[in-house]
């Protein structure tokens, strides 16, 4: 039986439609995945903000992360997160009489929070610290560094860069109630 020229051309038809759609909507998902894959790694152009960087906490508490609780209000600004006080942690020392003072190069920013910009040789890193909680507010990494961070509880904060070479972590955590800072480098 001789199928007629109608039938082929529809299905032709039929089978260039499909292939144009199945490589469109595979470019479609190529596209899309690159821009929504989360990327781990950053260069020195980039300007790390604290729902961007790749977090290591080890503490098995059930608070919400930064990135949970900072939420765009209405027009766009990132609102800093807050954290309920852990009834665990013992009560720290009451901050200096004069909160006004920058304190071990710790600026205050208000409320009993103070801020520290660190400048290291692997990349420079912004820190608001107060007697409750450490948060992260960016980092951007030097030329051949990696950044991460990683916390032990919400009143301490680690941020290390990493190279083939060298190893710089940045330890902040509220000591004999004063922020502290401590930058270690290992080769």
């Amino acid at each position: 039986m001789r199928e007629s020229p109608a039938l082929l051309r529809g299905c032709a038809a039929v089978l260039a439609w499909a292939t144009v759609t199945a490589v469109a909507a595979t470019g479609s998902w190529l596209g899309l995945s690159s821009v929504f894959a989360p990327d781990t790694t950053f260069t020195p152009t980039d300007t790390v903000l604290a729902t961007d960087l790749p977090s290591q906490t080890t503490s098995s508490s059930s608070s919400p992360s930064p990135s949970e609780s900072s939420r765009p209000d209405h027009d766009g600004a990132v609102n800093p997160p807050q954290f309920p006080p852990n009834p665990q942690d013992d009560p720290s020392p009451p901050p200096p009489s004069e909160p006004d003072q920058p304190i071990n190069g710790w600026v205050p920013i208000g409320d009993g929070v103070y801020e520290q910009t660190f400048d290291t040789s692997g990349g420079t890193t912004v820190i608001q610290l107060s007697a409750e909680e450490a948060v992260f507010v960016s980092a951007s990494p030097a030329e051949g560094y990696t950044a991460s961070r990683a916390s032990q509880s919400t009143a301490e904060l680690v941020v290390t860069f990493v190279s083939e070479d060298e190893t710089v972590r940045i330890t902040a955590t509220w000591q004999d109630g004063a922020p502290q800072g401590v930058v270690s480098s290992t080769d």
